[in-house]
């Protein structure tokens, strides 16, 4: 999947071999450059989902992505985290869903167990969008993608003030060296990860609440909640349900 930038100089390589090209987009020149270089599938991003992205909220976003797209499926993302959000986006036209944040709660998820348990102990307004940590990590994301992660101390402390950080060395070297020194084995690192910044969180991560049920042969959620997923299917031909696991 290509994302956050113009997707032309790799569309034409992932088409030549045969793969899918699924583009996700944040407006609609995106999208409408997403269709011109042969997308397969497009990924409407909204402003809900975790990590960078753009402005536009998702779900009155994907309806218009959708009528652009025509006859070319759609997938929204952003601030969905159940069969209830997944519902919402059919009824707008997707052909289905993307979630991020959802899956980082699950006890499968590659990361640390006190970044899984930093967003189980999140909500919606513990988040926001920001470039404060792009900076502080020294990161070269363009200007226009914003990231929304777990609002935490560092952030506090520097809301407002991102050309004053980006000038100020010692913060940034003390930023950057406790970055490198966390370690998720420690005792406090669930306080640290929140400190550092970590991890990016969509809005629905009230949906990630909870204990890992017993799903069966499909991912162990945090939560009550044990969806099951299935392939994609062709607008108008939407299953909800298919194989735990898939």
């Amino acid at each position: 999947m290509l994302s956050f930038g113009d997707p032309r100089p790799l569309a034409e390589p992932v088409l030549e071999a045969g793969v899918p090209l699924i583009v996700q987009v944040t407006d609609l020149s995106e999208a409408e450059l997403a269709l011109q270089v042969g997308a397969d599938v497009l990924v409407a991003q909204g402003s809900g989902a975790g990590g960078h992205g753009g402005r536009r909220a998702t779900f009155p976003f994907v309806p218009v992505v959708v009528d652009l797209a025509g006859p070319t499926p759609v997938l929204a993302a952003g601030g969905i985290a159940d069969g209830r959000g997944l519902g919402a986006a059919l009824v707008l036209g997707a052909a289905g869903a993307v979630l991020g944040t959802r899956f980082q709660a699950s006890d499968e998820a590659l990361v640390a167990p006190e970044v899984a348990q930093a967003i189980v102990d999140g909500r919606g307004e513990d988040t926001e969008r920001h470039r404060t940590l792009d900076i502080a990590r020294g990161s070269a994301w363009p200007e226009r993608y914003t990231a929304r992660t777990l609002t935490n101390a560092f952030l506090d402390r520097w809301r407002g003030r991102d050309a004053e950080l980006a000038g100020d060395d010692e913060a940034l070297t003390a930023y950057r060296t406790g970055a490198e020194r966390g370690d998720p084995s420690r005792d406090g690192a669930h306080e640290r990860c929140r400190e550092l910044g970590q991890p990016g969180a969509g809005r629905r991560v009230e949906g990630s609440h909870g204990h890992p049920p017993n799903v069966g042969g499909g991912l162990s959620f945090r939560t009550p909640l044990a969806p099951r997923f299935c392939g994609l299917q062709p607008r108008g031909t939407h299953v909800l349900g298919g194989r735990g696991g898939t």
